[in-house]
């Protein structure tokens, strides 16, 4: 793909976004009496700001596929809605330091000095799985003692939930996550109804697998955790099931959100049992494509 059709892919976001701004903004006057000229100016200012950060974008892109130690400019780059051009970038410690200005049709200016971009190889995507020792799993049951280490997950509808705890390599400091999938298998189960799901969710307490119960170290019983589930699926009987978690990994590795794991909360299940870390086979795995950073 020629240079210039991979720059108008890449506007054509923002583009998109300042034509919904815009309208939007005039929608606002013609119904609430605002003074036009006040909500020209204000979208004129957001229009150079979103401008200026397609430029950041514009430069991370091209010096990324160039290589870490790129720091090249994109010199002007010409909008319907205004120009971008770029200044001085400086590369160092795998980061990009990005000058440009934004000027919109109407002279509105947004000025970028020195904002700091992480780089990645995205030219080398990688492909990791979480090794079985940075793994940690347990199960809680209400009215039990914690399970501790053992060789299955047990889950049970508001009665045994999951755990599952990774562990990652430095190498995943800072990467661009493209794709998590989280396998687990189920080696045996009672459950008899017809719908029957397996969710998981984001635990928000820390804990540990020798000493989680149904009641500690949480808030609520049951544990702690984010009501939306990550991601959830249909499961049918004994076979391997796969969840796709990347933003969630992505949010773990950049320390967006903190890392203590996953909750395993199930639909119509009945002492659904998933071979746990501790098992001979079928233990579960979390397997990771990502850009490493530069």
């Amino acid at each position: 793909m020629k240079e210039q059709a991979q720059r108008g892919i890449l506007l054509l976001p923002v583009t998109l976004t300042l034509a919904v701004v815009g309208a939007l903004a005039y929608a606002m006057t013609r119904g609430g009496g605002m003074d036009l000229a006040a909500i020209d100016a204000e979208y004129d200012i957001e229009r150079a700001r979103y401008l200026a950060e397609a430029g950041l974008q514009l430069a991370k892109w091209q010096n990324e596929r160039l290589g870490c130690k790129s720091q090249r400019g994109f010199g002007t780059v010409d909008l319907p809605g205004g120009r971008i051009v770029s200044g001085t970038m400086d590369e160092g410690g795998g980061q990009l330091a990005i000058s440009l200005t934004a000027t919109t049709a109407t002279g509105a200016v947004n000025q970028v000095a020195g904002r700091r971009l992480r780089m990645h190889r995205v030219n080398d995507p990688t492909e990791l799985a979480i090794k079985r020792s940075d793994i940690d799993d347990t199960f809680i049951r209400e009215g039990y003692p914690g399970q501790g280490k053992g060789k299955y997950l047990e889950t049970t509808d508001d009665q045994a939930h999951g755990l599952v705890e990774f562990h990652f390599p430095k190498e995943l400091n800072d990467a661009v996550v493209l794709q998590a999938d989280f396998r687990l298998t189920q080696v045996d189960s009672k459950s008899a109804q017809p719908a029957r799901a397996l969710a998981l969710h984001r635990v928000t307490s820390d804990w540990k697998e020798d000493d989680a119960t149904w009641t500690a170290p949480w808030s609520t019983a049951g544990g702690d955790y984010v009501a939306r589930p990550a991601a959830s699926t249909v499961i049918a009987g004994n076979a391997e099931y796969s969840w796709r978690i990347d933003a969630l990994v992505e949010g773990w590795v950049n320390k967006t959100v903190p890392n203590y794991g996953i909750l395993l909360k199930p639909t119509g299940l009945l002492e659904a049992r998933f071979a746990s870390h501790e098992e001979n086979a079928n233990q579960p795995q979390l397997l990771l494509r990502y850009l490493p950073r530069c």
